[in-house]
């Protein structure tokens, strides 16, 4: 299925639209579902469908905000300005996610959440110099050896 922006629709492989059925408004977002209505008689229904479905059905999660991110972060500018930011900060990220198991914030609000992050930062640095004084003092033993 591809989107077309312009009729703020999706396309099927055979061309038909998927028209837009109904929109849920929720409490951060918008949930917009599209239906395909030329599905069931479909030459090449397989490639989109199970064998007990009669139809296309396609949910999107949107919200404005996320909609304008996704927009931005499509041009060259920001492709480029996150190839900068990926080597320095998402390592730093997926550490507190994966080793550390840090996948969430324990605090409500903004600013405790901050502080935890700093903590967390404060954290990481701290494992740093321990690291580097290691690897010092394993050189000076090699070297009085």
């Amino acid at each position: 299925m591809t989107w077309d922006e312009e009729n703020k629709c999706y396309i099927c492989p055979e061309g038909e639209k998927l028209e837009m059925k109904n929109i849920y408004h929720k409490e951060f977002k918008d949930v917009i579902v599209y239906y395909g209505t030329a599905c069931a008689n479909c030459p090449v229904r397989d490639k989109c469908l199970t064998e007990n479905m009669t139809t296309k059905v396609i949910t999107d999660y949107v919200s404005e905000p996320t909609e304008k991110l996704h927009y931005r972060m499509e041009t060259d500018e920001a492709k480029e300005e996150y190839k900068k930011r990926m080597p320095n900060s998402e390592s730093k990220f997926a550490h507190n996610k994966h080793n550390l198991n840090c996948r969430q914030y324990y605090v409500i609000g903004q600013e405790k959440a901050l502080t935890q992050q700093l903590l967390m930062a404060t954290a990481q640095n701290i494992i740093k110099i321990h690291n580097i004084e290691q690897q010092q003092i394993k050189k000076q033993n090699q070297i009085l050896i």
